[in-house]
């Protein structure tokens, strides 16, 4: 164990002496436990830290995704093309969509001009 020389005041010396009898510790005891919570506490606020950054970035993502609307979508959307026997080209009814889209009745109606 290293040893670490630390100047307090009067006042300081006698409330972290009060602190530790109180705790039934030493001083050197109370002083290594709080500088373990305070190792602690800065890596929780780190945590934190990050998790508020992601909530920003979750909330960016859900205010882009309301305003891009279905009906943008399939003003824009076009089928993939499947082959058929004959060279001949068409639409394939589930072809290119996504799997909450196929067979959506809505995406025709609100692909149509108004």
């Amino acid at each position: 164990m290293r040893r670490v020389t630390i100047y307090l005041d009067d006042e300081e010396f006698q409330e972290l002496r009060r602190r530790a009898a109180k705790r039934g510790m030493t001083i050197s005891a109370l002083v290594r436990l709080s500088v373990s919570r305070f190792i602690e506490r800065e890596g929780v606020e780190r945590v934190v830290e990050e998790l508020e950054m992601l909530r920003r970035e979750v909330e960016e993502v859900k205010r882009r995704l309301d305003a891009a609307s279905v009906r943008e979508f399939a003003k824009t959307w076009e089928p993939a093309k499947t082959a058929v026997r004959g060279g001949e080209t068409r639409a394939g009814p589930d072809s290119g969509l996504p799997n909450f889209l196929r067979d959506n009745p809505w995406l025709q109606i609100l692909s149509e001009p108004r």
